[in-house]
């Protein structure tokens, strides 16, 4: 529970943010050739600066009560029981695949022999779980011209031999076929 001290400073803070946001965020004429545009599109005004103030106030760098009702209100919003939110697409993976091999769903070992379509030119953050959860990465080339993947140019990672042990234990990729190399 915070003491009056710290409720009033905190007060006193929000004051300031709304005298810093109507100074510097406000709406500001365009001007062709000089008015940078940004690229994302963002926009930000006092309630967001509020939010990013009260969160680093609170201590709360990464989630925090912010975050926990954002999931509680999406997940309500789109009807799910449950939700997480993830800062990147590499955590993200790495939740479904969890969600996918989970015991709570009956099929999750079925992963061992799964193959995953991946983009030969993608990250190494796409094809790490992959390999981590005990799939087969494939790796499809897309065509430049019409930034679309085509069966033809699909190809499969040449591997013979035994294979490393996957970093869960239990899990192994020595009992996934060997794979050849399609081109």
């Amino acid at each position: 529970m915070e003491s009056e001290k710290t409720l009033a400073l905190r007060q006193q803070i929000a004051s300031l943010v709304d005298e810093y946001a109507s100074l510097t965020l406000g709406p500001k004429p365009f001007v062709p050739g000089q008015t940078a545009v940004p690229p994302s599109g963002k926009t930000l005004g006092a309630p967001e600066l509020h939010n990013m103030v009260d969160a680093a106030l609170d201590g709360w760098l990464t989630t925090g009560r912010f975050n926990e009702e954002f999931e509680t209100r999406l997940a309500r919003y789109i009807g799910v029981k449950h939700l997480i939110t993830v800062n990147s697409g590499f955590p993200a993976n790495l939740v479904a695949f969890s969600t996918l091999t989970s015991p709570k769903l009956g099929i999750g070992r079925s992963l061992l022999v799964m193959e995953v379509i991946a983009v030969a030119a993608g990250f190494p953050t796409t094809v790490n779980p992959i390999l981590q959860f005990g799939a087969v990465p494939v790796f499809v080339d897309v065509e430049i011209e019409l930034a679309i993947s085509t069966p033809a140019r699909w190809r499969q990672p040449s591997v013979q031999g035994p294979r490393p042990s996957c970093s869960h234990p239990g899990k192994s990729l020595q009992s996934r076929r060997d794979h050849r190399d399609m081109s």
